[in-house]
């Protein structure tokens, strides 16, 4: 007669085990997941660029990748690492020192267009596609900003949420885009990739940002 409630409760207590997982998902495991999401999202992306556009325009796309990853090979060092080592000094992330981060990732971006632009210069890129990359390389960065202070401030899963939107929201524009068109163009992928991460990150933007426009003194 006993072992009817221990048999019902072993049940209960995994379903509740699960939802506790659900709704306070590790961090590790939060990490892990937008990572994936992440990488997944710039290798089937690539994957999309290498059938959608021809042979001369994705080797200028590639040459936009290789720039670009400079550039935020630059920010990265320059932002995000000492970012990340102040936060572990501090013991977590005010609203003030993230709105600081946020402003800085924004003024890195000025001589990172003036690198992304004379190197593309050099490899002959038209006016649209400097324009192009500048601001995707500005997307880009200011949503690897973004990514690092939501974790920082413990909110990994909205900063999932935030490249799990845009994973999402690329193919399906792209797909609308390809259909009307029927042709999307080196041009039009990249200002597509970066129209995308800064829809997505534009709410993160604002919020982070928010000390700035009502106290502009206190970063």
């Amino acid at each position: 007669m006993t072992d009817a409630p221990t048999a019902f409760s072993r049940p209960t207590g995994f379903i509740r085990r699960s939802v506790s997982l659900v709704r306070h998902p590790p961090a590790a495991l939060v990490a892990l997941a937008d990572q994936g999401v992440v990488s997944g999202f710039g290798f089937l992306s690539g994957i999309a660029a290498a059938r959608l556009l021809g042979i001369a325009e994705f080797g200028h796309f590639a040459m936009i990748l290789i720039v670009l990853g400079f550039a935020q090979a630059l920010h990265n060092a320059l932002i995000t690492a000492p970012m990340m080592t102040l936060v572990g000094a501090r013991s977590g992330v005010s609203t003030a020192y993230g709105a600081t981060i946020l402003a800085g990732a924004f003024l890195l971006c000025l001589p990172g267009a003036v690198f992304v632009v004379a190197a593309l210069l050099i490899a002959g890129m038209s006016g649209e596609t400097l324009l192009a990359a500048c601001a995707l390389m500005l997307a880009q960065n200011l949503q690897f900003t973004l990514r690092r202070l939501l974790f920082a401030k413990g909110r990994g899963v909205q900063a999932l949420i935030m490249d799990s939107a845009r994973a999402a929201s690329f193919p399906l524009v792209a797909l609308l885009i390809w259909l009307r068109h029927d042709v999307v163009g080196g041009n039009g992928f990249v200002w597509l990739l970066a129209a995308t991460s800064f829809a997505t990150c534009l709410p993160f933007v604002v919020a982070f940002g928010r000390p700035i426009l009502r106290r502009p003194g206190c970063v």
